[in-house]
């Protein structure tokens, strides 16, 4: 139900006028009084004192009458008492919402109301009075919006609407819908009241008209209610920074000032350490936690224990473990944790300062030896200690084992530890070490969701706007994870994402940009990955078109392969294929020698850039299921993965598997859930992502029935995928490759025997490439003639092989002679030479 007229706050609404001028009245009776007290000067004798003092009486009466007036305005008309908490009322339809309503949304929603002649206009409305709010203004603005943008929609309500002398409150479904959305909106946000920013979210999600204006700024139905809340947070951060007696009333007070008299002199100490808490009461900003309250609870419960009160964070670097630290410090110094860690004086250790100008191993021991006696003596110091391998390894230089030292303070309640390291480490070393696992209990920490790091990101916007000058919009930030997630993979969430939000702030500040919007995050991400990102424009986009015309300058008539990469390729880019596969995947069949290899070197360089970005594996070296290790890498990375880690490197490329029915079929079977889903996890459990990448997979299994049926029947190409489907019959009847595995690739292509005429081609493509190196690095033009070509063609060509030995034809007799003639004297730079049949 919703009826304002008889709601609580329509009292407000009544008589703001009358307190508006409340307002002004008691700045006029305060400047009476100020004039009145000029007045006392000796020398103005206007009115006797006794008149003054009178006046002066008279004048704060006044003013005590005003402010307790408005006393009561803002603090019951604008504010009545709620009868129950709104998220207990919200969906009981006897409950009138517009009780629930704070005084900024009822004036919107009233004004809303008037304006509406019937139930379609009311979204209208509502959206016209919300853009007269500055907060508002402010949130649409976080993406992209203006007030421009709802231009067409204004000016239609201000031509078309008339101002109706009584409210009609039942402006129907629009109303009730809106109303039904921003009540359950509130109660999501905990808000005791429905706020205008509630009604922002629930027009993104239940107006058609708004829908439209964010179509255009490809915004969707949830990235409203994302914005309102990202702004909802930063106003309270910066109220928090406006009032200083918020901190104090947050705990800040009760820590006292004489805290560190309680405590042992720490001299040395100090020395060798950041002071977090310290920092943090001096006001010091620092990333807010987001959904990470599990592991804070982790940390506190384990640090609260009576007798294994240390602990080692267990992540990836750059998933936030000094955040998390930051967090607990904060909670700390504020008194909102568990009692047995409440007010203690959480310190960073510097390791490179501690390794620093010393002349040995006996002098780093004697150092920590006196940094601990002091932390222990202190008794209320949490000792920080980030990447801690490197004082628990003796492996690799600038390393030192000093647990034979740490762990008799860690065994006492006098000092308390929080580690952290990396999975590889914590496997290498803490997990071999028993007595270190005694004394140590792990926290593992997991990179946040895509989600969780817009909301990270949203957190540090502030800052970073500060730093950079440049606004930051949330399209920004939402193309900053979606784009880190696809293209980073070697660093984990959230700090790829922030890299990538930076980068962009740099690229924005460097070309005067003002606000960092989506072309610029991905301009930053192309530079800084050397991948095509965003839509294709100028060059790029001409080289799209003809792709298939630059592969056909290296690879000669199988047409049909060509068009389907292509095809997959200009889908890819354009941004209209699956988004959560590999950008394609083929099995090309065929004999050896007949360009499949050829094929998968030319897509690399054409579209990636370059021949390395192809990864090209030999499958014949996995044809036991002990290759597995060498193909995802060892548990303890010990032995890196031959594709997992060259993925995680360069994500953006393609991925060659050559004769890849000579592979174990449980290896087989790993391609299962990457030609599917575009993933794969090694053995270290990371995921990999191969949704930027095209993988090929060839295979010579077949090449005798191919070869058969070629000479059996003159084929036309018409008839080829006859010959496809019999192949892939063949094979299975054959049991080299089940159904299940062939069904997973975009295409399977058949490439049949070379013709004369084709070989006559790649034999012409070769020369041609070779006359263009020789003019390019030694000035000599270089000509065949056709016989040449077709001797070459002759003797580059084995039934067996294919054209595979062309290339040792020409580099034998054609590259050896041009060798010697230069060598000799014989031919010199800017010479021209036609060599014939006759030469070679």
């Amino acid at each position: 139900m919703f009826d304002l007229q008889s709601s609580t706050i329509y009292s407000a609404i009544k008589w703001q006028n009358y307190f508006k001028f409340l307002k002004i009245l008691q700045v006029v009776f305060w400047l009476a009084g100020a004039v009145l007290l000029v007045l006392l000067i000796p020398g103005i004798d206007v009115l006797t004192g006794q008149q003054i003092f009178g006046w002066l009486i008279l004048d704060l009466i006044f003013i005590f009458a005003v402010k307790i007036k408005y006393w009561f305005f803002k603090d019951y008309l604008l504010n009545p008492p709620l009868t129950a908490n709104l998220s207990a009322v919200w969906q009981n339809a006897e409950i009138n919402l517009a009780d629930y309503l704070d005084f900024k949304s009822a004036l919107v929603l009233k004004n809303a109301l008037t304006k509406s002649k019937s139930q379609g206009d009311f979204d209208q409305a509502l959206i016209f009075e919300l853009l007269k709010q500055e907060k508002i203004i402010f949130a649409l603005e976080r993406t992209g919006l203006t007030v421009e943008d709802f231009a067409p929609l204004r000016d239609k309500i201000l031509t078309e609407f008339a101002t109706a002398a009584k409210i009609d409150v039942d402006a129907g479904s629009a109303l009730e819908n809106i109303m039904a959305k921003s009540a359950e909106l509130a109660v999501s946000r905990q808000h005791s009241r429905i706020a205008i920013t509630d009604l922002l979210a629930s027009l993104s999600l239940e107006s058609p008209l708004f829908k439209n204006v964010m179509f255009a700024k490809d915004l969707d139905d949830e990235d409203i209610v994302s914005v309102v809340l990202w702004v909802e947070n930063m106003m309270a951060e910066l109220d928090q920074k406006r009032s200083w007696w918020q901190q104090a009333s947050q705990g800040l007070s009760g820590v006292g000032i004489g805290k560190g008299w309680t405590a042992g002199w720490t001299y040395h100490l100090d020395q060798f350490v950041t002071d977090i808490t310290h920092m943090l009461s001096e006001g010091k900003r620092f990333p807010r936690l987001v959904s990470r309250q599990r592991e804070v609870d982790l940390l506190e419960q384990s640090l609260s224990g009576a007798r294994q009160n240390n602990v080692i964070l267990v992540g990836e670097p750059g998933v936030g473990k000094k955040t998390l630290v930051y967090n607990f410090a904060w909670r700390s110094l504020i008194g909102q944790c568990l009692v047995a860690v409440a007010n203690k004086r959480i310190l960073e250790l510097d390791v490179d300062a501690l390794l620093s100008g010393v002349r040995g191993e006996s002098e780093i021991r004697d150092r920590l030896s006196l940094i601990l006696k002091e932390a222990a003596i202190a008794g209320d110091v949490v000792l920080f200690i980030d990447q801690i391998q490197r004082l628990l390894s003796v492996e690799g230089s600038g390393t030192v084992d000093v647990s034979a030292i740490l762990i008799p303070y860690l065994q006492g309640t006098q000092m308390q530890l929080i580690g952290a390291t990396d999975y590889a480490h914590y496997h290498k070393i803490i997990e071999r070490r028993p007595d270190l696992q005694k004394v140590i209990e792990k926290v593992e920490v997991n990179p946040p969701a895509k989600l969780e790091t817009i909301l990270v990101l949203q957190d540090l916007a502030i800052s970073l706007e500060a730093r950079y000058g440049v606004a930051v919009t949330y399209q920004a930030i939402r193309a900053a994870v979606n784009l880190a997630d696809r293209y980073i993979q070697t660093v984990p969430f959230p700090e790829k994402a922030i890299d990538v939000l930076e980068q962009a702030l740099i690229l924005a500040q460097k070309i005067g940009a003002r606000i960092l919007d989506v072309a610029t995050v991905e301009s930053a991400m192309s530079l800084k990955t050397e991948v095509p990102v965003g839509q294709a424009t100028g060059e790029e986009q001409a080289k799209l078109v003809r792709l298939d015309q630059i592969i056909h300058q290296r690879v000669v008539n199988q047409a049909q392969a060509i068009n389907q990469v292509v095809s997959a390729l200009q889908r890819s880019r354009a941004g209209v294929a699956g988004a959560q596969r590999p950008m394609g995947t083929f099995l090309f069949l065929g004999p050896t020698g007949v360009g499949k290899t050829e094929t998968a070197k030319a897509v690399a360089e054409a579209y990636f850039g370059s021949e390395k970005r192809m990864i090209r594996l030999d499958m014949s070296e996995y044809q036991d299921i002990n290759d597995l290790e060498k193909f995802l890498g060892s548990a303890d990375g010990t032995i890196p993965g031959q594709l997992t880690d060259k993925i995680r490197e360069d994500p953006f490329g393609l991925v060659l598997l050559d004769e890849i029915e000579k592979a174990h079929p449980k290896i087989l079977n790993l391609f299962l859930q990457v030609l599917d889903e575009g993933r794969l996890t090694d053995a270290q459990g990371r995921l990999v992502s191969f949704l930027s990448t095209i993988i090929i997979a060839t295979s010579n299994a077949g090449s005798e029935f191919i070869r058969q049926n070629v000479v059996r029947s003159d084929l036309t190409q018409g008839a080829r995928p006859d010959l496809t489907r019999q192949l892939l019959d063949h094979l299975q009847q054959q049991s080299i490759f089940n159904p299940e595995w062939l069904n997973r690739f975009d295409a399977v292509v058949v490439y049949e025997p070379l013709s004369p005429e084709n070989l006559l081609a790649i034999a012409r493509l070769m020369l041609v490439s070779l006359a263009k190196r020789v003019l390019a690095e030694r000035d000599i033009e270089v000509s065949f003639s056709e016989d040449l070509i077709a001797k070459v063609a002759q003797l580059g060509y084995d039934p067996q092989f294919g054209a595979r030995p062309m290339r040792r034809v020409i580099q034998d007799r054609i590259e050896t002679k041009l060798a010697q003639r230069i060598l000799s004297g014989q031919t010199k730079r800017g010479d021209k030479i036609h060599l014939t049949g006759q030469d070679i």
